[in-house]
């Protein structure tokens, strides 16, 4: 049921054509009840690499990019996707989602006190180390290893740091929406993050939308 045999990946485009034909279609009084048909559900390729990019742009479908687990590949895959778009009745133009790392505090010493508590795993899924997990006490980074080189996507600080990051990542990247995440393990650290984020992307001006295909 989860479609996950050994040919997934090979199978992967015919299985999206099903299920787009299925969101597609008209659901008739006498057919077999399938969930969702013919509601025109919006569907998104989420991906890490070239491939699912290439895909969502010749399908012209709205592309995600999880720069939280293959920051390195970003630029490029953005790249292919919008090389590779082609108008459809979902798009007229390329429309990417970009996932944003982001731990935002009061001040920045706060903001990289949270994030010295889980940089063992981000470090684990962004770079695909092996180093230890997480635990309750973990040192401080050196001062050589730093946001900037081994979380090259991640924006940590406060609200002025956070908004200078996300201003950045989004004129790096033409996004047209982000995806904020955090770990942060203090719910109420977390919630008052989101808050923080959610009141400077109220306040984020940017161009107007281009396309950018070619």
């Amino acid at each position: 049921m989860l479609r996950k045999p050994p040919d997934a990946r090979d199978r992967f485009k015919c299985d999206l054509d099903e299920l787009l034909a299925l969101l597609g279609e008209r659901q008739a009084d006498d057919a077999a009840y399938v969930p969702a048909r013919g509601l025109d559900v919006p569907v998104w390729l989420l991906g890490s690499s070239t491939s699912s990019a290439a895909l969502a742009g010749t399908l012209g479908l709205p592309f995600s990019y999880a720069s939280h687990i293959a920051p390195d590949d970003l630029q490029v895959a953005l790249h292919t996707y919008r090389k590779n778009f082609r108008a459809s009745k979902t798009l007229q133009r390329d429309y990417t989602m970009v996932s944003a790392f982001i731990i935002a505090a009061e001040t920045d010493t706060q903001a990289q006190d949270l994030l010295a508590s889980i940089r063992p795993i981000l470090m684990q899924w962004f770079r695909k180390t092996s180093v230890p997990l997480a635990t309750d006490k973990v040192t401080t980074p050196t001062a050589a290893a730093t946001p900037e080189q081994d979380l090259p996507y991640a924006i940590v600080g406060s609200p002025e740091t956070v908004r200078s990051g996300i201003e950045a990542m989004v004129r790096k990247t033409l996004a047209d929406e982000l995806m904020v995440v955090t770990l942060i393990r203090d719910p109420a650290a977390a919630r008052r993050s989101y808050e923080i984020v959610a009141r400077i992307c109220r306040n984020i001006t940017r161009e107007p939308a281009r396309s950018t295909t070619g």
